[in-house]
């Protein structure tokens, strides 16, 4: 009796086992990776050789970029610097725009200096890059009348600094009709609105120009 039980115990083993076994074999499989195929292999090898050139290709257009970048710097900080430069050397050439200012005589438009005034006179006008000379009158007389006898005392006062060895190319004349420096109510102002004003303009350097003034 117990043999017949045991064998009916195995046999019902045998037909049992199949089932089970194969649903362990179904579970383990399924949880293990599948191993990547060739063609798997080479596209993801594909891919990663185009993402690390994309790559490359993206640094280097950074590298470009901040190379402009810091090219853009240097010439901004180039233009600032000439920039800086230039108005210190204008400030510098108006601090050294002198003028000194001679008188004529009523009616008179010969510039005849005194030996100290041509001295003096030559002496800054060799120092100077330009020299402008403007020529005055009074309020006497027409306005066509006065625009030519300014213009006449400051082509003589040119013309004076030119056959004093002035370079003439530097030398620029104009009339200043209808200016004043003083009232025309008295003579003493009058006198003093009949002039010729020389403007010198110096190089910014060690040179040192005379004093503005009048010259009676």
């Amino acid at each position: 009796m117990k043999r017949q039980v045991l064998k009916a115990s195995i046999a019902g083993l045998l037909v049992v086992s199949p089932v089970v076994y194969a649903g362990f074999r179904v579970i383990e499989e399924g949880s293990a990776p599948k191993p990547s195929t060739p063609l798997q292999i080479a596209t993801e090898a594909q891919e990663n050789t185009r993402l690390h050139g994309e790559l490359s290709v993206l640094q280097q257009q950074e590298a470009a970029l901040r190379a402009e970048h810091e090219r853009t710097a240097a010439e901004l900080e180039r233009v600032r610097v000439a920039l800086a430069e230039a108005e210190l050397s204008r400030a510098r050439a108006l601090d050294k725009l002198e003028t000194l200012s001679m008188r004529f005589a009523f009616g008179q438009t010969a510039f005849i200096p005194t030996a100290e005034e041509s001295a003096s006179l030559i002496r800054t006008a060799h120092a100077a890059d330009h020299v402008s000379v403007t020529g005055y009158t009074d309020s006497w007389g027409s306005r066509s009348a006065n625009e030519r006898v300014a213009l006449a005392r400051a082509e003589s006062a040119k013309q004076y600094l030119v056959q004093s060895g002035i370079t003439e190319s530097k030398v620029s004349t104009a009339s200043g009709t209808g200016v004043y420096a003083a009232s025309n109510d008295t003579a003493a102002g009058r006198a003093a609105n009949r002039r010729v004003v020389f403007a010198f303009r110096y190089p910014v350097g060690p040179e040192a120009p005379v004093e503005s003034g009048t010259v009676q």
